[in-house]
């Protein structure tokens, strides 16, 4: 199945289309629920780090300081 929406190929999957592949955050709630199982879970690759860039400039800005430690904060949750 083609598709550019995750979420339809979440979907197909929970409706038994077959597999898969999504980001863990994206089906976490469906796995908990047991809509979903993990498979082949020894080939999950290692995490990859995430950057935010942004302007030193635009730091000071109070809406890019409250973004970035908002993804702060909801990464180191992980």
């Amino acid at each position: 199945m083609w598709t550019n929406s995750l979420d339809t190929l979440v979907s197909a999957s929970i409706d038994g289309a077959g597999l898969v592949r999504a980001p863990e955050w994206q089906v976490a709630k469906d796995i908990e629920a047991g809509r979903l199982r993990p498979v082949l879970e020894r080939y999950v690759p290692p995490a990859t780090p995430v950057h935010v860039l942004f302007e030193r400039a635009r730091l000071s800005s109070p809406k890019i300081r409250t973004f970035v430690d908002y993804l702060v904060e909801q990464w180191r949750k992980g």
